[in-house]
């Protein structure tokens, strides 16, 4: 197992030192016709407040500080575990990221020296205890691990396993269970039990990975849509075309795609909706749990309105921030509950609650209720997603018989007035309808 010790350490570096290398690589790039003595000067001056700002600087700090708020044993498993945990939620996913493998590998190598010190576990040996020292054998290297060995505790622990093993091969020894039917049966109760909880853990270990991959969306979502249509370079508000913030979302969304899979993809706006809501709702997915009604009818509720401000973008990505806080939430809790020498699967487990994201969804007007909230593996797709109706989504025959009603009516008003009249009569052709649609969106907007 790769060791990960000297990129941990590397995390740790002292903000101020890495201001003053900054500051020197800075003034190292003083330029060559910058000649006059005070202008070098000034900017000499200058490069200590610029160095501050840098991001490497700004990292450091933000490391430092969030490694002092921290509480535990620096240099512990649990430690580094906790720091990650803070340091995701803060958008450091490649700090994270690293302290979470040196926190898996430390958490391996416990487990190894605490199975070399007792020796292997086996029904053979230990007999109907077998199960139980598993699970005091792991919960003592945890604890080994943030208290030492000398702690009571972990001495405590120590004995009772001893005594817990002596009690094992006394009973394999002496025969107490007489019924061998039933010591087949508990033996692989026993296998079961311990596999399924070992399957569980390790899903855990995937799940929190695949849930720091998110974060890194998360960030891109963050740059180069939500700041950019604050910012003004993704026009949005009235009259804002939404292909245009489609076309953000997808390149976001599907960075490989390329400029002409882009313009076929974003061609009809009902079609692009689709494709970016699917791709929200499986980046829900890899979060560690399947998506939900609500999640659904929440992004079908958000993406008609982004080109309409700046405000449903980032509530968009409010709303997936949230969900990733709360995967994080939900599998610290799932682990904790594993951790119980007691619970071998998830029968009894009660998920924490998510305050957070369901007063996003009554914001949204999205129904809160349990039935409506809980993961739902059928949810793959997002089906139908109303956004307004543009030229370029019509066909070339509706088009024209668009163009032959404008001609005879004389304007947008009266064409609608006519194809109303029939909508009411029930006469309205599908291709009307599409006509009706579009100038439905150029008289009233998106409602």
């Amino acid at each position: 197992m790769a060791s990960y010790d000297s990129q941990v350490l590397g995390l740790f570096a002292d903000p101020n030192v890495v201001q003053e290398r900054v500051t020197q690589e800075i003034n190292q790039q003083m330029p060559s016709g910058l000649t006059f003595l005070p202008a070098q000067t000034l900017f000499q001056g200058l490069s200590p407040l610029s160095a501050a700002l840098d991001p490497r600087t700004r990292n450091a700090r933000t490391i430092q500080e969030t490694a002092q708020e921290t509480p535990g044993e620096f240099g512990t498993a649990a430690y580094y575990q906790d720091l990650a945990n803070r340091l995701n939620a803060k958008g450091m996913t490649q700090a994270a990221m690293a302290l979470q493998a040196k926190a898996k590998e430390m958490n391996d190598n416990l487990m190894e020296a605490a199975t070399a010190e007792f020796g292997k576990i086996s029904f053979k040996d230990y007999g109907s205890y077998t199960v139980p020292l598993a699970g005091m054998i792991n919960e003592y290297a945890q604890k080994r691990s943030q208290l030492g060995m000398n702690h009571p505790q972990v001495v405590a622990m120590h004995q009772k396993i001893s005594e817990a093993m002596q009690k094992g091969r006394a009973e394999v020894q002496t025969g107490d269970v007489a019924d061998a039917r039933e010591i087949e049966r508990a033996k692989t109760l026993a296998q079961e039990q311990v596999k399924s909880r070992m399957k569980l853990l390790n899903d855990l270990g995937d799940a929190r990975l695949k849930s720091n991959n998110q974060s890194i969306l998360l960030s891109n979502i963050k740059t180069q849509i939500v700041d950019k249509a604050k910012a003004g370079q993704i026009f949005t508000g009235p009259g804002a075309d939404w292909r245009a913030t489609g076309a953000a979302f997808l390149r976001v969304l599907f960075p490989d795609m390329g400029g002409d899979e882009l313009g076929r993809k974003i061609g009809n706006t009902q079609a692009a909706a689709q494709t970016i809501g699917d791709a929200l709702l499986e980046a829900i997915g890899a979060l560690g749990t399947n998506p939900s009604n609500a999640d659904r009818d929440f992004i079908a509720s958000m993406l008609p309105r982004i080109n309409q401000s700046p405000e449903a973008i980032e509530t968009i990505y409010q709303y997936m921030q949230e969900k990733a806080l709360y995967a994080q939430e939900e599998l610290n809790a799932r682990e904790r509950y594993l951790n119980d020498p007691d619970n071998y699967d998830l029968s009894g487990y009660t998920p924490p609650q998510a305050e957070r994201l369901n007063e996003l969804l009554r914001q949204a007007g999205v129904d809160t209720s349990t039935q409506n909230t809980m993961p739902n593996p059928r949810i793959q797709r997002m089906g139908v997603i109303d956004i307004p109706v543009v030229k370029e989504d019509m066909s070339g025959p509706q088009i024209n018989q668009y163009n032959t009603l404008m001609n005879a009516k004389g304007g947008h008003e009266s064409v609608y007035e006519y194809l109303g009249k029939l909508d009411q009569l029930g006469k309205l052709t599908p291709d009307q309808t599409a006509i009706l649609l579009y100038i439905d969106n150029i008289l009233f907007g998106a409602r």
